[in-house]
């Protein structure tokens, strides 16, 4: 077992602690110097506890993630997730964190979807913030995407994804005006 592996280990312990106070400072310890490979654990602990204070602490986390590595992790996580309230949460968490879930993208226009409303706005904001790292070629795959699933998706979130189709449009239209201006 590596060094790294060995702490990890013990961090995962103290999170598991039935002391409150003493999942709070794992928490803020993680926070400094934590790494994508206790996503799991966190989320495990964020899913388990009924302490609405940790709860609290774990979302602040969440939000303020900057390690780029800990977007695949989360990602898959959410995506396990049936927890409506957790997933919107977790979700809001990709968004607010600013990290780059453009790899992801499929995943969160699937839920955008096939999601109840609140969880759909919240893919919706995901795909938002990550449109600016793809290419035409990758925004006209989500376009059509988008496009060959617009009669499955609900009546209600169906606002969203024709909002969406258009920000998409314009994006697409931005890259063809640069390329008229050279």
């Amino acid at each position: 077992m590596t060094p790294a592996e060995k702490k990890n280990k013990e961090i995962i312990k103290r999170l598991f602690s039935p002391d409150e106070k003493v999942v709070i400072r794992t928490i803020t310890e993680i926070r400094e110097q934590g790494t994508a490979a206790l996503i799991p654990a966190i989320l495990e602990i964020y899913r388990s506890t009924s302490s609405p204070v940790i709860r609290m602490q774990i979302q602040r986390l969440l939000t303020d993630l900057k390690n780029q590595e800990a977007a695949g992790p989360l990602t898959e996580e959410i995506f396990k997730i049936s927890n409506p309230e957790l997933k919107r949460a977790l979700m809001a968490a990709c968004w607010q964190s600013g990290l780059d879930f453009s790899p992801f993208l499929k995943k969160f226009f699937k839920s955008l979807l096939t999601e109840d409303y609140v969880i759909a706005l919240e893919a919706f904001s995901v795909i938002e913030n990550n449109l600016n790292p793809l290419d035409k070629l990758q925004l006209q795959f989500y376009y059509d995407y988008l496009s060959e699933h617009m009669d499955h998706c609900s009546p209600v979130t169906r606002p969203l994804t024709r909002q969406l189709e258009q920000i998409i449009t314009d994006t697409i239209r931005s890259f063809d005006m640069d390329d008229y201006e050279m």
